[in-house]
């Protein structure tokens, strides 16, 4: 009976090792020619006040011009082709324009993101003007790009696109100079909220630490009844008598 058994496990697993794999195969071809060798990272470099001289007036004539759609015809000089995105010079004076998001700038802020030397990126936080019916600020990113224009290099802004969580970002504030007013003076927390959860905290040691002087003292406080209770030593020996 045991050799049978063994001969059909032997027989089972034989077929096992022989049967054909008739999955369909997964493996990616190989293409001849040379590997694809992504372009190496920009090396970011300082940002000087000559070069904050020339691009933060650009920035902050976007924002106030296209952003704000204050003077969309002037704001086209300096917009970058990825941004007009085909757009008729008529319907862009118009301010209809999809890729540049509409925003109502009381005053904005700047943070550098990156210098490569001839593309430089910024968060800009924005702040809504009163009675414009917006209530949240927003940060955006925006990419300006130097190119030669006309025998001279000039800034082009290239990418202005919101932000992700933005708007918390935002109410957060920025560490960059303002562009235009300054923001307004944010509310403060009075220091008796401040102290709640220290005194939580602390109620984590005081609570054991007066459960224990209170048992100590109940003790204390029962081992004197105690003795109190108990017979004088020279009674002992009057007893034994």
């Amino acid at each position: 009976m045991l050799v049978i058994v063994l001969v059909l496990a032997a027989g089972v697993g034989l077929l096992i090792a022989l049967e054909r794999n008739t999955a369909t195969s997964t493996s990616s071809p190989v293409t001849p020619g040379k590997p694809f060798v992504p372009a190496p990272q920009p090396k970011n470099v300082r940002f000087t006040r000559t070069e904050a001289a020339s691009v933060l007036p650009v920035v902050q004539r976007f924002v106030h011009e296209a952003v704000d759609r204050k003077d969309m015809h002037s704001a086209w000089a300096i917009t970058a082709p990825a941004l007009k995105a085909d757009t008729p010079r008529k319907d862009w004076d118009r301010g209809e324009n999809t890729e540049i998001v509409p925003y109502p700038v009381d005053h904005a802020k700047w943070e550098l993101d990156y210098n490569y030397g001839n593309t430089v990126g910024f968060d800009v936080a924005v702040f809504p003007r009163a009675h414009s019916g917006v209530k949240v600020a927003m940060i955006f990113f925006i990419e300006l790009k130097r190119v030669r224009h006309g025998g001279h290099k000039m800034w082009l802004v290239d990418q202005w696109q919101p932000s992700p969580g933005s708007a918390m970002a935002a109410a957060n504030g920025s560490n960059g100079p303002a562009i235009g007013k300054a923001p307004a003076p944010e509310a403060r927390l009075s220091s008796i909220w401040l102290l709640l959860p220290l005194g939580i905290l602390s109620l984590i040691f005081v609570i054991p630490l007066v459960l224990a002087i209170r048992g100590w003292h109940a003790g204390r406080r029962a081992r004197i009844e105690h003795e109190r209770s108990l017979p004088r030593l020279p009674d002992y020996g009057s007893r034994s008598r």
